[in-house]
This record gives C-alpha cells, sequence and structure tokens, in this order.
C-alpha cells in the first residue's frame, strides 16, 4: 500500500516493467549490428514548425531594428567578454470554446551572437570516430567525413547569420576572407594533414571556398558590430588528429544538401540559436506524459538502467536514445558527436530535466504535462494535472511562470480548496494551452510576428511501433541497477507540490505536506496546530469572496 505521497507497490512494480520493456525495446538487435536508424539523419521533421531565423522571408524591409540586449561577464583574466541576445515572444491560446481567457504570451531572448571566437577542436578518439552506417542505406562511399561537413557547414550557416542580420539598422555585419593562395605557407610538423580530393573539374572558386574554410589559419570571420562593440559567430579549429586522411568529395552532397534545405536553413538557425531549448528537447525524450510525479523513479531507472548497460564509446547509444524520441533522433547525433549528451544524461539522472515551452511547440514534441489536453470537471474536484494548468493558463498569483517540475500531481482536489479562478473555470471544458504564433520584438515598437500554419504538426508519442518484437521480455535481474531508489520521485513531488501549493495547503492535504518527501512542518509540532501556509490561503480567499461581493 502507498501513503499519502508514496504510490502503491503494485503501481510502482507496474511501471517499472513497464518501463524496462520499453527501453530495452529500444536497443539494436544483432542483425542491425548498431547500424543507426534512419531517423537518426532526418532533418526536415524536425524543424517543420519552427520559426524562420530573424522573420527570413516573412517581411522583406531591408532597415529593421531588432530589440537585443547585451549581457558582459569577466574572464577571470581582467578581461571580458559577452554576449548579445534578441528579444522575442511566444503567445499561447488559453481557450477554444465560448469561455474566453486572455492569450499567454511569454517572453524569451534567444542568443544572437557571442562577444568572442569560440574554437572547436576535433579529436581522433571522438564518438562515432567510425561511422556505423545507417539502416537502409546501401552503395554510398565508406569513411568518415563529419569532420570536413562540420567545417563546411559552419561557413555556410554563418554566412547565412551575416544576410539574415544585415537587414538591422544597428547590426554593421560583415563576412570576410583571408586569402589563402597556392603559396600558403604549409602546416607545422606538430599539425595532421588532411586531404580533399575535389575532383578534376573543380572550378577555381570552389577550390578556393574548400582552401579558406579548412586552412589552418584564420580563412574567414564572420562578425557583427551592435553600438560599436564586435561580435562574433563561432569558427573552428581544424581537427587534431595523427593520421594522415584521404577524403572523397564531399562538395556534391553539400550542394546537394543545400538545394533540398534551403528554405529551411533559417528555421535550424532559429532552433540552434536556443539552446536552452535545445536541452530541453534532448531531456524530453525521457517524458511520459501518463507518469504521475511520485512514479518518476519507476520509469527513469530502467531507462539508465538500459543506457548504462551500452559499452562506453560504442555508436549504439545513439539508437536507443534516437529510437526514444525518432524526431529529436538527430539532435542526439549532434550531441553524441560533440560530447555534450554525456551531460544532459547526468543532469536527467540526477532530476534536472531543462523546460523551453516554445522549442516544445516548434518541434511538435511534448516536454512536460500543462501543455497537454485539460478535463472537464462535473463533480466536486479536479485532478491536480488541470488544475495545475488552469492555475498557469489564468495567470493566479504566484503561478504566472510555468512550473519547471514536468511531471504531473498525482490525485484530486477539492473545487471548494482551489483558486478562484480554478473554481471559475473547472467546468468550462474548452481551455487549453496551444501555441499560437512566435515574434521577433524590434527596437522601435512592433515585431516580426509567425504563426502556425493550419495545419500544425501534432505532438510526437511514444511510439509501439518502434518497440523490437523479436526480443524477450526484459528482467530486472539482467540488470546489476538500484530500480528500487525513490529519489527521483521525492524531488519531482516536492517541486511539483511546492509550485502547486505555493499560496498554501487546504486542511485535507495536511498529510500530504507533512510527508517526509514535502516534510514542511518539523516533526515535533503540535498536531492540532494549523500551518501558516493554510491559514494564508483561507484569510487571502475570504479577502477576494469579500471583494468580489463588495462590487455587485
Amino acid at each position: 500500500m502507498g501513503d499519502a505521497a508514496r504510490p502503491s507497490d503494485e503501481d510502482f512494480k507496474q511501471v517499472l516493467q513497464g518501463s524496462l520493456t520499453t527501453w530495452s525495446s529500444y536497443l539494436s538487435t544483432e542483425s542491425e549490428d548498431d547500424l543507426l536508424p534512419w531517423h537518426a539523419i532526418d532533418l526536415k521533421a524536425l524543424v517543420s514548425q519552427t520559426p524562420p531565423f530573424l522573420g527570413d522571408g516573412i517581411v522583406s524591409s531591408e532597415n529593421i531594428s531588432f530589440s537585443c540586449e547585451e549581457r558582459r561577464y569577466s574572464l577571470g583574466t581582467g578581461t571580458q567578454t559577452g554576449t548579445l541576445l534578441i528579444n522575442g515572444q511566444s503567445t499561447w491560446k488559453t481557450s477554444k470554446g465560448n469561455c474566453t481567457l486572455p492569450s499567454r504570451v511569454l517572453p524569451k531572448q534567444l542568443l544572437l551572437a557571442v562577444g568572442s571566437r569560440r574554437n572547436v577542436e576535433f579529436s581522433e578518439d571522438y564518438p562515432l570516430s567510425d561511422w556505423p552506417g545507417v539502416q537502409g542505406l546501401s552503395g554510398y562511399e565508406k569513411g568518415n567525413y563529419i569532420s570536413v561537413l562540420y567545417f563546411a557547414w559552419g561557413y555556410i550557416l554563418s554566412a547565412r547569420w551575416v544576410e539574415a542580420l544585415s537587414r538591422s539598422a544597428d547590426h554593421d555585419c560583415d563576412l570576410g576572407y583571408n586569402v589563402q593562395g597556392s603559396n600558403s605557407s604549409p602546416p607545422s610538423n606538430e599539425q595532421s594533414k588532411i586531404q580533399i580530393d575535389l575532383g578534376e573539374d573543380a572550378s577555381a572558386e570552389e577550390v578556393f571556398w574548400w582552401r579558406n574554410i579548412l586552412c589552418s589559419n584564420d580563412g574567414w570571420d564572420a562578425s557583427t558590430k551592435y553600438n560599436g562593440l564586435a561580435s562574433t559567430g563561432a569558427r573552428p579549429k581544424p581537427p587534431s588528429t595523427e593520421r594522415e586522411d584521404l577524403i572523397g568529395d564531399p562538395s556534391v552532397s553539400i550542394a546537394d544538401l543545400i538545394n533540398d534545405l534551403g528554405e529551411l536553413l533559417p528555421r535550424f538557425m532559429t532552433l540552434s540559436s536556443n539552446i536552452w531549448g535545445l536541452r530541453s528537447l534532448l531531456s524530453s525524450t525521457f517524458f511520459n506524459p501518463d507518469i504521475d510525479c511520485n512514479l518518476v523513479s519507476a520509469w527513469l531507472n530502467p531507462a539508465f538502467a538500459v543506457l548504462d548497460s551500452i559499452a562506453s564509446g560504442k555508436s549504439s547509444l545513439a539508437v536507443p536514445l534516437a529510437n526514444g524520441q525518432p524526431r529529436l533522433g538527430i539532435l542526439w547525433l549532434g550531441a553524441i558527436l560533440m560530447n555534450v549528451a554525456k551531460i544532459v544524461l547526468q543532469d536527467v539522472r540526477s532530476g534536472m530535466m531543462a523546460l523551453d515551452i516554445p522549442a516544445s511547440a516548434w518541434t511538435g514534441t511534448t516536454q512536460t504535462f500543462l501543455t497537454l489536453g485539460i478535463g472537464s470537471s462535473h463533480g466536486e474536484s479536479i485532478r491536480r494535472d488541470d488544475e495545475c494548468r488552469l492555475l498557469f493558463i489564468t495567470a493566479c498569483e504566484y503561478h504566472e511562470r510555468p512550473p519547471v517540475w514536468v511531471w504531473k500531481p498525482f490525485g484530486c482536489t477539492k473545487l471548494c480548496d482551489t483558486e478562484l479562478p480554478v473554481e471559475e473555470h473547472a467546468q468550462c471544458a474548452s481551455h487549453c494551452l496551444e501555441y499560437e504564433c512566435w515574434e521577433w520584438i524590434l527596437a522601435k515598437n512592433g515585431s516580426i510576428r509567425d504563426s502556425v500554419p493550419e495545419s500544425t504538426l501534432s505532438p510526437v508519442q511514444k511510439s509501439s511501433s518502434l518497440v523490437n518484437v523479436n526480443r524477450s521480455s526484459a528482467r530486472l535481474d539482467d540488470y546489476d541497477y538500484d530500480f528500487h531508489s525513490e529519489s527521483l520521485s521525492e524531488g519531482y513531488t516536492s517541486g511539483t507540490f511546492r509550485w502547486l501549493r505555493s499560496t498554501g495547503y487546504p486542511r485535507n492535504e495536511r498529510p500530504i505536506y507533512k510527508h517526509s518527501w514535502l516534510d514542511l512542518e518539523s516533526p515535533d509540532e503540535e498536531d492540532d496546530s494549523e500551518s501558516d501556509v493554510d491559514e494564508q490561503s483561507s484569510s487571502k480567499r475570504e479577502h477576494v469572496e469579500s471583494w468580489l461581493k463588495s462590487m455587485e
């Protein structure tokens, strides 16, 4: 039997086994030999609703002033650097019926530029240095072109960045070249040599393009001046391997991809400028909307038991992560290549799942229970997850910001114990939290608005189609893991209820707020004493009701 906060043993075991079965089904079979799933390289599905960078293609004006903000900080060496952020906001519809509520407008800043160059170093032992191949693809040239393609796409995206930002009257943008002629000094002995075969028909312009992108010196530079201060994009350094490689012709695939993905490039740029959003998307792979906050341990413990069973450094780590959320497979592939996947995984394992609901809407994924549908109450109570949704969409005091705790609370609340706006709208059955548009804020009033198309992207749910039916049912005994640890459930239950009950607990929830997971009162407090938060809530409610009556 469970208690006021803990789930029952039966519920815990059911979720535990279900999670283990699900996550073990995402692994490769022996016949697949760790090949990457096709959706791990699918770019198009990722950004269907993402707004184009700086409103590219929405307005044609060449004299736009964007609302930006500089943030400077010390490097600890006596020098200062900083970042340039651009202001935007997302708008969320809160009603689909006769009962109308104002839309929720959520401000957000995206990274526009950095104050100093960021060097990126390559190593021969980076993840996926031996390309495993992709399921369903055959007949392609063997080899790993990731390093070369990284440089090429870094330049292409930087050039588009300069082009888009040049429309701003407040920015002086430049894309400069340091011409590398055929007589350029050769690399030192400490630097590795990489030969790239551009083909016999390569033009002088093509040779020039590749030489400046891949040269060991400063071949090119993308920068902007805002209020007289220079900012720049990232500029990679050459790869640091110890062997000389001969790489085939990557220019053909680059040209084909530019033609194929050209219209999507501004959308990729917007998504990549949302750093926290990218992290939240990776975290959302582990989110399950059916799981209550007190069952998070039962859901996540098996997930990490399965991931821990994969040999360190193997490409197969990308397989279960991509299968867990197919639309985000390409992001996991990038995170593994950039060696940041382990940081995200450690955060999730520690109970820190990032949340960014604009990124969720842009990619058609679900990160939190907050954006799921709201049910109606036909009785004397309301589900606590619906109570949370109504608290947020009505912007109740202390609930103006979305909860950072992504897992839904368990149980129900008596309507007479809820905040007045919740009680008023509990039976409407028409309220929601649906993405409506994104706006790039302009410096002199106004904005560039990108609205959701009529054919919207449906959020991706966990799909049973990826389950490997040929794999035998996984057993807990197959893994060396502490499956019955409750630390994640405890942390998320405490955080969720702190947000939900930020104005006080009703009397009948005393067993919850006195539970060891929340522990709002000391154990030696007299049992017949009422909690301060309860008295504050009752007093506040009586005051509001009295004020409403005086207005009639």
